[in-house]
């Protein structure tokens, strides 16, 4: 069997307790434990695999079930609400501190010094960012990032279209330079509309696959991960026929 890590397969068994729409002491009288045992059990970054077997048998599922889970995490589809696009496109800064926090797990006194955030500064963004529900205070203002899951943002709104612009070209750019670490494959097709569809399915299976392999070794986190940009496009139409003319270089 291969191996996953205890929050790793504590994380799937997180998102099971959500389909069931169970809670943490509806879970905890089922296993006969007090409700906070079962929280320190699920936040803990370790324990004994007796307690995820024991979680299991609840859920009528077997440990090699729950590695498959593990192992075919789909990706999500997310969407920012139109408040929340309204407060990043207001202000930038906000959007590059959540995402540093959050989707690339940089300290916060980090991403405070990456940006030049002062304390006040970035006090004041997650202040929003909680009110907006994309990070969570405590009662002592100390932050608790969500967990990471494989997303695929939706290309909607106007924010989110200039992030997409930029970023993407942004890789291009790195990619053309040639760049330690990047690459680029530029390619023509003559193919069915059936072929075409297989392609896209198969782009979207590959992203899926590396998605899932970004959770999963950010839960094991047994050596040091490289951040990588990834961008996957298609678009109908000839090279030269699509622009409608020859361009010179």
């Amino acid at each position: 069997m291969e191996h996953y890590s205890y929050t790793a397969l504590m994380y799937v068994l997180r998102e099971q307790m959500k389909q069931r729409k169970l809670k943490f002491n509806q879970l905890a009288l089922m296993l006969k434990v007090p409700e906070s045992t079962l929280k320190k059990w699920f936040s803990g970054q370790d324990g004994p695999f007796s307690r995820i077997n024991q979680i299991c048998d609840i859920f009528g599922i077997t440990l090699g079930d729950l590695v498959e889970m593990v192992h075919k995490q789909g990706v999500h589809t997310f969407v920012f609400s139109e408040e929340q696009q309204k407060y990043f496109e207001g202000d930038p800064m906000a959007f590059y501190f959540f995402w540093l926090i959050v989707y690339e797990r940089l300290d916060q006194q980090k991403a405070e010094e990456f940006l030049r955030l002062s304390k006040s500064q970035s006090r004041k963004i997650l202040l929003r960012l909680d009110r907006l529900a994309l990070v969570e205070l405590d009662a002592g203002d100390r932050l608790r990032v969500p967990r990471t899951i494989p997303i695929r943002w939706a290309y909607q709104g106007k924010f989110i279209e200039r992030i997409y612009k930029y970023w993407s070209m942004g890789i291009l750019s790195s990619a053309l330079e040639k760049e330690s670490g990047s690459s680029i494959i530029l390619q023509h097709f003559q193919l069915s509309a059936r072929s075409v569809a297989e392609l896209e399915e198969d782009l979207l299976k590959l992203e899926e696959k590396y998605a899932s392999r970004t959770i999963l070794e950010m839960n094991v986190g047994t050596e040091k991960l490289n951040q990588v940009r990834f961008l996957l496009s298609t678009a109908l139409g000839g090279f030269l026929q699509a622009s409608n003319r020859v361009q010179k270089f």
